[in-house]
């Protein structure tokens, strides 16, 4: 488990629901979090009540709760998953809108969606633009346009003319933030992004090893929903790190190996814009 974007304490190697914590004037820092089988509360502060160095929930208490949470779940043999993997659904999103990415998002993380509530909408901040003097930014929306920016919607006009003021944009990566409508032709949403899944195994099944075999193998297979849309090869993941690739019909033999395990398939293309859905099994 990591921090957002990577960043933070918590490199677990096992899913960890974690909540961190600052009380005002860093008096008190937090970190809270969980796995199926242990239960883990960091409180890091002076006992007078006075303020810490300025540290905070990751900072301060965030390194305490990951030594604490490996120690907890080291006599734990079989770490089940956080979560039920056939109830929910890994979606790639902007962490900006929140939306599943779009064609124009150069940023994504994964985020876990019950099936009844997985968001239908593409991202429709992170647009294509191509230079035009007559608009009114000097932009206009264009999905073969080389650029990109992002465009808010009404409701965040005031809010952006505000962190906007100097001219500057807050973006990290500098690309312009704009009221949609300064940029013309954004009205239509993206096209919608096509989910690929893995479909074998299917979620939560176990398998188990013959003793009386060396090396034996799983196949792995994912499948797309999307007509006429063409990733060309795929790479596929075990717990985060790519065993291989596979042109259609996307198929795979990966090693059987003891312990509980995740696999994703996506385009060996990172620019190629698709949802992604993975699946978990075990193999005892």
């Amino acid at each position: 488990m990591r921090g957002l974007h990577g960043r933070g304490p918590f490199a677990l190697a096992y899913p960890v629901a974690v909540k961190t914590g600052t009380s005002s004037g860093y008096r008190d820092t937090w970190t809270v979090g969980y796995t199926r089988e242990r239960t883990v509360a960091v409180w890091l502060g002076n006992a007078d009540g006075s303020p810490t160095a300025r540290l905070t929930g990751a900072s301060g208490a965030g390194p305490l709760f990951a030594d604490v949470m490996r120690r907890a779940m080291a006599d734990v043999p079989q770490r089940r998953p956080l979560w039920e993997p056939e109830l929910l659904v890994d979606v790639e999103v902007c962490p900006l809108s929140g939306a599943p990415v779009g064609p124009a998002c150069d940023e994504r993380v994964h985020r876990k969606f019950s099936k009844e509530h997985v968001p239908k909408d593409t991202c429709a901040y992170h647009v294509h633009v191509r230079p035009d003097r007559s608009a009114p930014a000097g932009l206009r929306c264009d999905p073969r346009g080389s650029a990109t920016a992002v465009v808010f919607p009404p409701e965040f006009d005031e809010w952006l003319a505000f962190k906007t003021i100097a001219g500057d944009t807050p973006d990290l990566h500098g690309r312009p933030w704009l009221s949609r409508a300064r940029v013309p032709d954004c009205d239509e949403r993206p096209a919608a992004v096509p989910l690929l899944r893995v479909v074998a195994p299917a979620p939560g099944t176990v398998f188990a090893l013959d003793q009386r075999r060396d090396a034996q193998t799983i196949e792995v297979r994912a499948e797309l929903d999307g007509s006429g849309v063409d990733l060309g090869p795929l790479a596929f993941l075990v717990d985060g790190r790519e065993v291989g690739r596979s042109d259609w019909p996307y198929k795979l033999k990966i090693a059987a190996e003891p312990g509980d395990h995740e696999v994703l398939a996506r385009p060996a293309d990172p620019r190629l814009p698709v949802r992604l859905e993975s699946t978990r099994f075990s193999v005892r």
